[in-house]
């Protein structure tokens, strides 16, 4: 039926349906702007949680800012700078995702990447302080210099 065809009363009647039909939407989408999540708690977004965070980001970036003027002062290479600046950053990121809200199975993978980038960059300097080890192993050194000490003392 084209709707040159329609009589009077029908067209109205499907204009009152549809004005109907959007009604119930328009009332749908403001039960879903203010109902909770599926964990029956509001939205994380309260506005003393933006302000939390807020705190915590201007905390973060002078705190940086401090570490990059103390180190620039005493003359640390770039890598120990990137070392200093990003252990607190992970920390305070670590404290961010808490309070924003998120739970425990959404910070778990963020948890284990910025624990993964701590461990490498920590874990990268320590082995300039090592002395060289034998290609052979330790064991193989530990009794090369008993030998030698026992020819040197017998």
């Amino acid at each position: 039926m084209v709707d040159g065809d329609a009589s009077p009363g029908e067209a109205g009647a499907r204009i009152e349906k549809i004005e109907g039909d959007i009604s119930s939407l328009v009332s749908a989408v403001d039960d879903l702007r203010v109902a909770p999540n599926s964990a029956g708690f509001e939205s994380a977004w309260q506005p003393a949680h933006a302000i939390l965070s807020a705190t915590i980001l201007c905390f973060i970036f002078f705190i940086s800012l401090w570490f990059i003027y103390l180190m620039a002062k005493k003359g640390v290479s770039s890598g120990g700078l990137i070392r200093i600046i990003t252990v607190p950053l992970v920390v305070v990121t670590g404290a961010l995702l808490i309070v924003l809200g998120y739970g425990e199975k959404q910070v778990a993978p963020a948890f284990t990447l910025m624990g993964t980038l701590l461990g490498y960059l920590l874990g990268k300097g320590s082995k300039a302080a090592l002395p060289p080890q034998d290609e052979r192993g330790p064991d193989v050194v530990a009794a090369r210099k008993s030998t030698q000490a026992q020819q040197q003392g017998g």
